[in-house]
């Protein structure tokens, strides 16, 4: 997904690309991303290194290539926003 989508959106001609979670194209600027919330960072269950390499890699991704990121709550916002420096207008 990370390599072989990019020629795939550029032969369709895509607007937006509209992502369920941060782990769609990662350097894809024309995306909108649906981040649920930052559960890997408040969780052991998540404390493993290639977990914590993963999420911050994707949600990082998602804070400079994306138009846009969608969460489903406000709590999730100011968790998001507090935890990786994302403005709040890039969530609306």
């Amino acid at each position: 997904q990370q390599f072989n989508f990019y020629a795939l959106l550029k032969d369709m001609n895509i607007d937006v690309l509209f992502c369920p979670s941060p782990a769609g194209p990662l350097f894809y600027k024309n995306k909108v991303v649906l981040i649920h919330d930052c559960a890997y960072n408040r969780f052991s269950e998540f404390d493993n290194p290639l977990s914590k390499i993963y999420f911050r890699m994707m949600y990082t991704g998602a804070k400079y290539f994306s138009k846009k990121i969608v969460t489903d709550s406000y709590f999730s916002r100011q968790e998001i926003t507090g935890l990786y420096k994302i403005a709040k207008d890039k969530i609306p």
